[in-house]
């Protein structure tokens, strides 16, 4: 099998991971969404994996954790892909 015909099991949201990142730093979800300027209900919906990221949402948590904004857009893109991967073998 190709690396590039790698079909997960799961796709991971990105809010997984900027969950990840947000417990090992010890920060509140809600604080962290104050911080970056948006509703708490929105970020919780993020962190559940029921809605992405933008550009502009990825350089705000990008600025927040000091973390390259392309790393948050890939780990979406990539999440993305998968669904759509895994969608296709399902059906």
């Amino acid at each position: 099998m190709n690396k590039k015909d790698f079909i997960p099991f799961e796709a991971t949201p990105v809010g997984d991971h900027i969950k990840d990142e947000l417990d090992a730093r010890g920060i509140k979800q809600k604080d962290f969404a104050k911080q970056i300027g948006i509703q708490a209900s929105q970020f919780s919906e993020i962190i559940k994996g029921k809605r992405g990221i933008d550009t502009e949402l990825a350089t705000l948590i990008g600025k927040a954790l000091g973390i390259n904004p392309l790393f948050w857009l890939n780990i979406q893109s990539n999440y993305e892909l998968n669904v759509l991967k895994t969608k296709n073998i399902r059906n």
